[in-house]
């Protein structure tokens, strides 16, 4: 699928949620439509589930020496989780379109704020969809995406930050938002994705 939608992003928030134990099943339904999870999933399947749940541990959440990309907005735009004035800011924006955050303090996870643009897609909304983009997520996306490249150790999230990564330089390349609306949209390289999402991502996070 060449044009982007919604499900893209819904797809990606969904991706960098924990992994239970029916991960894999799931990884593999969706590689049958997205064929960029492949590898990822010929990968799960040669690791066990600890393993994998260690690696998203490391990445995202309390790694040694240092935890290698923390997907929230705060972390990288405030140096620290929580208590950062953009969670209230988020919240705000949320509650302005009913979007129902299930784990307070994630206002600012990356996972939210895409499910969060799937929606403005959804329900139309280009000139809040073009504010929401360039005033949260263009500021730190693509330095998370730039660590989670060069920091993961499992291709899965090598692939995840290759995706997230084309969203933003097409964007950039393109310089709107708006492509997203279009009907015939420029012929961006968007890849591949298509699955359903959620916000359902609640690991114990730290504070400042």
């Amino acid at each position: 699928m060449k044009n982007p939608s919604s499900d893209m992003l819904y797809l990606l928030a969904q991706l960098l949620g924990a992994p239970g134990h029916d991960a894999l099943e799931a990884l593999g339904e969706l590689s049958a439509t997205w064929p960029w999870l492949v590898g990822a999933v010929e990968e799960a399947r040669s690791v066990s589930l600890e393993t994998w749940q260690a690696e998203h541990t490391r990445l995202f959440l309390s790694g040694f020496p240092h935890t290698v990309c923390p997907p929230f907005a705060s972390a990288y735009l405030h140096g620290c989780l929580g208590n950062s004035p953009l969670l209230e800011e988020l919240r705000s924006f949320y509650d302005s379109l009913s979007l129902e955050v299930t784990a307070v303090g994630f206002e600012d996870f990356l996972g939210t704020m895409l499910e969060c643009a799937a929606r403005l897609i959804e329900q139309r909304h280009e000139a809040q969809l073009q504010w929401f983009w360039s005033h949260y997520l263009e500021s730190w996306v693509p330095r998370f995406t730039n660590d989670l490249q060069y920091g993961s150790r499992m291709q899965f999230y090598r692939e995840i930050a290759r995706q997230i990564s084309g969203l933003f330089s097409s964007v950039a390349r393109k310089g709107m938002l708006c492509v997203l609306f279009r009907e015939k949209p420029f012929d961006c390289n968007w890849g591949e994705i298509r699955a359903e999402g959620c916000l359902a991502y609640a690991p114990n996070s730290s504070t400042c």
